[in-house]
C-alpha cells in the first residue's frame, strides 16, 4: 500500500502537471491515506502543497483553504512540529470564525486541534480552558457520539490528566471507551487509542492490575490492525514496558524498551516526543538493573533535546530535569543533582499550580537533596511549603 502510495505521489507532479486544481485534490487525499497508515511525516509534504496552492488561488479566507490550513496544523502536531501546529492553528481560527461563524463544524475542528497544540506546547491552563469551552460546542453542533465530540473528550481529558485532576480524567476515558466500542467497534484505531489514554490514567491512579490488563489486550489488536511500527503500536508498547516494570518484571520491561525505542527512531525520527518518551523509559529500566551509565546517557540526551524542541520551561523538559537530577541523586553526584532540581524548581513555580502533584514531589526531593549536603535551612523552608500544601482536615 505504501509503495502504492509513493509511486502515486510522484506521478502526481508529472501526470497532471496541466491540471493543478485536481492535483491538489488529490495530494489530498493522498495525504489522508498516508496519515490513516501512520505516515504522518510523508503526509505533511503533501498537505503543504495543497495549502500552498488553496492560498494561491483562492487565497486565505475560502473554505478550502481554511480545510488545509487545518489539515497542515493537526499533521505538524502529529509529526511532533508543534510550534509550527500551534502558529497555523491561531492563524485558521479566527479566519474560520468570521467566514464560517464560531459553530461551524470547521471552527470546532480547529479550536479542538489548538487544545492540541496548547498542551503539547506546555500550556496547560489555556489547553483546558478551551477543551471544555470545544466540547460543549461539539456536543451542541455535533451530537454527543460525533467522532468530533469524541476527540474534543479525549483533549479534554487528556489536559485533566495534565493538570493533575486525573479523576475528571478517568471519568471522561471510561465514558469514551464505552462509545468507541458501540459506535465504531472493538478493533478500530480509535478504539485502541481510547484503550490506550485510559490504561494510562488507571496506572496513574494506582489501578495497575487493570492498566497492564487493558493494554495487553490492546497491543495484539494494534499489531494486527495497524501494523508493527503505526505511532498507535508504538504507543503501546511503550506503556506495556511501563506497566511490565512497575510489576517488577523488569527484564521483559527492558527487552521491549529497547525494542520500542528502535522502531520509534525509525519510524518517528529522533527528536518525536514519543521517541523522547521511549528513551526515558528504558533509562528507567537501565538504572533499575544497574546498568546506571547508560541510563545517565540516555538521560542526559532526552534533557538536551527536549531543551532544543521544547524550549527549558516545557512540562515535559521540567520531567527529564527531575529524572536526572534524582539519576544524579542515586549515583551521589549531589552537587550536580542539587543544581539541576534548584533549576528545574525554579521553572516549576512558573510553570505549575501550587497544588500539582509533580510540584509536591520536586519540594520534596530538594528538601532532601539540601539535608543531603548539608544546608539544613534551606530544607526546614521547603518543608514548611511542603506542610502548607497538604489538604486540611475537616
Amino acid at each position: 500500500m505504501v509503495e502504492l502510495l509513493d509511486k502515486a505521489a510522484k506521478k502526481l507532479e508529472t501526470d497532471i502537471a496541466t491540471q493543478p486544481d485536481q492535483r491538489a485534490t488529490l495530494q489530498n487525499a493522498l495525504g489522508r491515506s498516508y496519515h490513516s497508515l501512520g505516515l504522518a511525516r510523508q503526509a505533511v509534504s503533501l498537505y503543504e502543497k495543497v495549502r500552498d496552492y488553496r492560498l494561491a488561488t483562492l487565497g486565505p479566507e475560502h473554505l478550502f483553504t481554511l480545510g488545509a490550513m487545518y489539515n497542515l496544523s493537526m499533521m505538524y502536531s502529529t509529526v511532533g512540529r508543534n510550534a509550527e501546529a500551534l502558529k497555523l492553528a491561531e492563524e485558521v481560527l479566527p479566519l474560520s470564525r468570521k467566514v464560517n461563524g464560531p459553530e461551524h463544524p470547521l471552527t470546532v475542528l480547529v479550536m479542538s486541534e489548538l487544545v492540541s497544540s496548547y498542551s503539547a506546547s506546555g500550556r496547560n491552563p489555556e489547553a483546558l480552558m478551551l477543551g471544555e469551552e470545544v466540547l460543549q460546542l461539539s456536543l451542541k453542533v455535533n451530537g454527543p457520539e460525533h467522532p468530533g465530540t469524541l476527540s474534543a473528550m479525549t483533549k479534554l481529558a487528556n489536559s485533566y490528566s495534565a493538570a493533575g485532576r486525573e479523576d475528571r480524567a478517568l471519568n471522561l476515558k471510561e465514558e469514551l471507551l464505552v462509545i468507541r466500542r458501540k459506535v465504531l467497534g472493538p478493533e478500530h484505531p480509535d478504539t485502541l487509542g481510547a484503550m490506550t489514554n485510559l490504561a494510562n490514567s488507571y496506572f496513574s491512579v494506582g489501578r495497575k492490575k487493570e492498566a497492564l490488563k487493558l493494554v495487553e489486550e490492546e497491543l495484539p489488536l494494534s499489531r494486527k490492525v495497524l501494523g508493527p511500527e503505526h505511532p498507535g503500536t508504538l504507543s503501546a508498547m511503550t506503556n506495556l514496558a511501563i506497566f511490565y516494570f512497575s510489576a517488577d518484571r523488569k527484564d521483559e520491561a527492558l527487552k521491549l524498551g529497547e525494542e520500542v525505542l528502535a522502531l520509534c527512531r525509525k519510524a518517528l525520527g529522533p527528536e518525536h516526543p514519543d521517541t523522547l518518551g521511549a528513551m526515558t523509559n528504558l533509562a528507567i529500566s537501565y538504572s533499575a538493573v544497574g546498568r546506571k551509565d547508560e541510563a545517565h546517557k540516555l538521560e542526559e540526551e532526552v534533557l538536551a533535546l527536549n531543551r532544543k524542541v521544547n524550549g527549558p520551561e516545557h512540562p515535559d523538559t521540567l520531567k527529564a530535569m527531575n529524572n536526572l537530577a534524582v539519576s544524579y541523586d542515586q549515583a551521589g553526584r549531589l552537587p550536580e543533582a542539587v543544581a539541576l532540581q534548584e533549576q528545574a524548581l525554579a521553572f516549576m513555580r512558573r510553570a505549575l499550580p501550587a497544588d500539582h502533584p509533580h510540584f509536591s514531589n520536586r519540594l520534596d526531593h530538594m528538601a532532601e537533596l539540601y539535608e543531603k549536603v548539608g544546608r539544613k535551612d534551606e530544607a526546614a523552608k521547603l518543608r514548611v511549603e511542603l506542610e502548607a500544601l497538604k489538604p486540611k482536615k475537616e
